[in-house]
């Protein structure tokens, strides 16, 4: 099939080919989606997301050009060339060949993680694809039959797209049958119907974060970051912008959140009812329009450009908004109490809410392109954006605030009634006073039945610019959400007692203050969102034991340093030895079931698989399966791999790094080289790639620190400052969270690029560690930075340390130069002696409640973080139960 849909200023081109057998109506993997971007004048930008985080942003399109030739063109280490070596060999001719071929988005369906029928224009004839590597298409076709289509292709291969979202929900059965298109879309429904009412449930039962939850919500209702018209929308939370200090267990400081923003200020409230009412008793008349309360949205694309004017590409769409330049100072996005005094009462024509960047994005806060926006007529600058006291000038204190404000209790436990009115049955509520314009509704325009051209360009303007409802989702009132409180205690004059509920355990112990009760349900009910290696039931501690460890090891080549760790079946611990002090070679395990680790590091510049799982096929471990020789011109000296095991990079002594595709063809497998990066000067040491994230970390001898885009394998940025070489990196695919050590110098960095903490760590520390050797980020979110342990780092004498970062210094910039420094939590040793010699830490594995530590000795230790109903009544006690001053 083909498509070509005119689109303003720009075509899409959409091709689905496929490989069919003997039937045509089976089609086999081979099919792949292709989408070509033809521009016809100015191209708009193609804004990536990952599902459910919003975009990173962007730097300037000129700081972007330059960071990008300085890296392409960036001189290899001359010392690492070989004689005759010309700079290109036949890997980099296929790369170059592949980029001059007409730009073109390319999706294997394999690849497909899920899809959504989407509304373009009011109408449903747009499709949304998301990928497993987190990236998303848009694509709005002419006419609704050839979604229809397309969307009816896709479910028909569901029983192939076997790592997809609608391969979970599908019935095997009914889906190998062949079916028409009226039935695919009867499996459409009811996959996003099964789809909806799990998130809710898993919402509710406390597995999903605030923040997440709407997220979901926005996709499921047709919001989309490839849609200024429909970009994802979130509520106002907080009604104080004043006050030096938030207490955040105060229910005073928070929205209602069971009103629309026109329905908060009293005065306001009042118009806004006369309007409707005037308009109720006109419908008799002729011509007469749906009585409305509100003129403007909540949201339409001129909103999201107000909020998203200091980030490109939104600056420039701002620009083009305004004839070719900014709006007027006195009407852009200065202050953020300014903006909720307009909102909530001031504005009559405002009613706006917020986008998640409030939530997540310090950085579209900060005027960092240096955008001249003139002064207003009282002679104030436009640079940044003014932030309440309670952030003390720094944007990322108001995001971590505000977001921790989201996910409150009192948050929680009232969001149900927004989503009523956004999402759910209020959409139209007279009573709640929350009806818009009729045109903004679904289904509410038929442009396909408008002849009069002049008609409908109106109409479509309208919708253009004024602003669009999500589709509704919930036909009934949302279930609440209850945070149970994980414990209770009242005081005693007695000893005091620690109980446990569910008969667990009883006890009693010799000190006064007093009596405590801990819910062992509740503190299950908390786990899945207590900060990283913090106890459940009490986040604000952080707390380890060393636990039980099932261990298999794979022994190097007269080497027993652990070089590698993951976690296999019934929760076994997989390790690998290296490198080797014979010849220099080192192991890693490959994902995702790890029956095989990979070789790398010998003179052929290449890597090999070998046997790791014995199997009834393979019985011998460390057996040769397949050997890939030269794909460098020096040896291999680092390697990473996807969670899937379909793409390895490969970092080499002669300062490159490659990108491979795992593909199998007559049972055999090969590399297909898909990018050559070239940005470091000298031998690349360290990488790691973070799918989720879609970026690559790697770390050179050149003292740099390099980030690079999975999915276009370019450059991203540099993370500067390092005045060693950089021999470890590390990224948590939660957050894109990177953590780098150089020398003794521990880093860590936002996903874009921002220093957050640093700590120089050596033996005369007012810490008393020894160097560091291994460092690992965890999962922790941006909003917990200071409450849970962000980075986990390992030392030469064996002991293991947990690390949060502090806040910035009141009215810091955010430059590396006034980074705070880390903040150290807590740590450990393990309770066997070993000779120090043998106890310098070399790897590290860390999940939200374990770590995993594997030494120079071949030892690997096992730490848990426990729940607070698991723990000794002293401890419980100690922790929970804050002793009566002595008055």
């Amino acid at each position: 099939h083909g498509f070509r849909v005119p689109n303003g200023a720009h075509a899409l081109e959409l091709g689905l080919s496929f490989v069919a057998d003997k039937d045509p109506k089976v089609l086999k993997k081979q099919c792949r989606l292709d989408v070509s971007l033809k521009p016809t004048g100015l191209r708009p930008a193609m804004v990536m997301a990952s599902l459910p985080r919003p975009p990173t942003p962007k730097k300037g399109a000129y700081d972007q050009a330059r960071a990008e030739e300085a890296a392409q063109t960036s001189p290899r280490h001359a010392a690492s060339s070989p004689p005759g070596y010309q700079g290109m060999d036949k890997h980099d001719d296929r790369v170059l060949h592949s980029l001059r071929r007409e730009r073109c988005r390319r999706l294997a369906f394999d690849a497909i993680h899920v899809v959504y029928k989407r509304r373009y224009q009011l109408r449903p004839s747009a499709i949304e694809f998301f990928d497993h590597a987190g990236g998303n298409i848009l694509v709005a076709f002419e006419h609704v039959s050839h979604a229809k289509e397309v969307l009816h292709v896709v479910m028909s291969m569901i029983p192939d797209l076997q790592r997809s979202l609608m391969y979970r929900y599908s019935n095997q059965a009914a889906l190998l049958l062949a079916g028409t298109m009226g039935k695919h879309q009867t499996q459409y429904r009811e996959f996003f119907n099964a789809h909806r009412r799990r998130l809710t449930s898993e919402w509710c039962d406390g597995l999903m974060s605030n923040y997440d939850y709407l997220m979901h919500l926005n996709t499921l209702a047709g919001r989309s970051f490839n849609d200024l018209t429909q970009y994802p929308v979130f509520p106002w939370v907080l009604k104080d912008y004043d006050s030096l200090t938030l207490d955040l267990s105060d229910p005073g400081i928070y929205r209602d959140l069971s009103q629309p923003m026109g329905a908060l200020g009293e005065e306001r409230r009042q118009q806004y009812v006369e309007r409707y009412t005037a308009l109720e008793q006109m419908l008799d008349e002729p011509e007469a329009i749906q009585p409305f309360h509100y003129g403007t949205h909540f949201s339409c694309a001129g909103y999201v450009l107000y909020y998203l004017l200091r980030t490109e590409p939104y600056s420039q769409y701002a620009i083009s908004l305004q004839g070719g330049r900014f709006d007027r100072p006195d009407r852009l996005f200065r202050d953020v109490k300014a903006s909720w005094t307009s909102a909530s009462q001031d504005n009559i024509q405002d009613v706006r809410e917020l986008i998640p960047e409030f939530y997540s994005l310090p950085e579209f806060l900060t005027n960092q392109n240096g955008f001249d926006f003139g002064e207003t007529q009282r002679g104030e600058h436009v640079h940044n954006v003014g932030l309440p006291p309670w952030a003390n000038g720094d944007p990322e204190t108001f995001i971590r605030i505000h977001r921790q404000a989201l996910e409150s209790r009192h948050v929680s436990e009232n969001l149900h009634r927004w989503i009523d009115l956004i999402f759910g049955y209020k959409q139209r509520d007279k009573e709640s006073l929350n009806v818009f314009w009729g045109l903004t509704y679904e289904n509410e325009v038929d442009l396909d039945k408008i002849d009069d051209p002049l008609e409908r360009e109106s109409t479509l303007s309208q919708i253009s610019n004024f602003g669009q409802t999500p589709s509704r989702l919930f036909k009934n009132a949302h279930k609440q959400k209850t945070v149970p409180p994980p414990y209770t205690f009242t005081k005693s004059r007695g000893p005091s007692v620690v109980t446990v509920t569910g008969g667990a355990k009883r006890g009693s112990i010799a000190t006064s203050g007093a009596n405590l009760v801990i819910d062992s349900q509740a503190v299950a009910w908390h786990e899945h969102m207590t900060p990283t290696l913090c106890i459940s039931g009490a986040p604000e501690h952080v707390w380890v034991q060393q636990a039980e460890c099932k261990l298999q090891t794979l022994a190097g080549e007269g080497s027993s340093a652990i070089s590698d760790i993951a976690t296999g079946p019934n929760n076994q611990i997989l390790t690998t030895c290296g490198p080797s002090p014979l010849n220099g070679t080192n192991y890693c395990l490959y994902p995702p079931h790890y029956k095989k680790f990979i070789r790398y590091g010998g003179r052929d510049c290449g890597i090999s698989f070998h046997v790791y799982q014995l199997t009834p096929r393979h019985r011998d471990r460390g057996r040769v399966l397949e050997v890939h020789e030269k794909l460098h011109l020096l040896p291999v000296s680092c390697v990473a791999v996807t969670e899937d095991g379909l793409t390895i990079i490969t970092g080499s002594l002669d300062a490159t790094i490659r990108v491979w595709a795992m593909v199998k063809k007559n049972h055999v497998h090969g590399l297909h080289l898909t990018a050559t990066l070239c940005g470091h000067d000298a031998d690349v040491l360290c990488l790691e790639v973070c799918p989720s994230m879609g970026i690559i970390v790697s770390g050179g001898a050149d003292h740099k620190a390099v980030v690079w885009d999975l999915k276009t394998c370019r450059f991203s940025r540099h993370l500067s400052g390092h005045l060693n070489p950089v021999k470890a990196v590390s990224s948590s695919s939660a957050n894109g969270t990177i953590a780098t050590l150089a020398g003794i110098v521990v880093s860590l960095w936002s996903v874009n690029g921002v220093l957050i903490a640093t700590l120089s760590m050596n033996q005369d520390t007012k810490h008393a560690l020894r160097a560091p050797t291994a460092i690992a980020c965890t999962g922790c979110p941006e909003w917990s930075w200071f409450q849970g342990v962000a980075v986990v780092v390992g030392h030469a004498s064996g002991q293991v340390s947990l690390w949060s970062a502090k806040p910035r210094p009141r009215g810091s910039e955010g430059d590396g130069d006034t980074a705070p420094e880390l903040n150290l939590r807590l740590r450990v040793q393990p309770k066997e002696s070993i000779r120090e010699a043998e106890s310098e830490v070399t790897a590290l594995s860390v999940s939200q409640r374990e770590i995993v530590v594997g030494d120079v000795g071949g030892n690997v230790t096992r730490w848990i973080s426990p729940r607070i109903d698991t723990i000794g009544y002293e401890d419980a006690h100690s922790l929970l139960v804050k002793e009566p001053d002595s008055k």
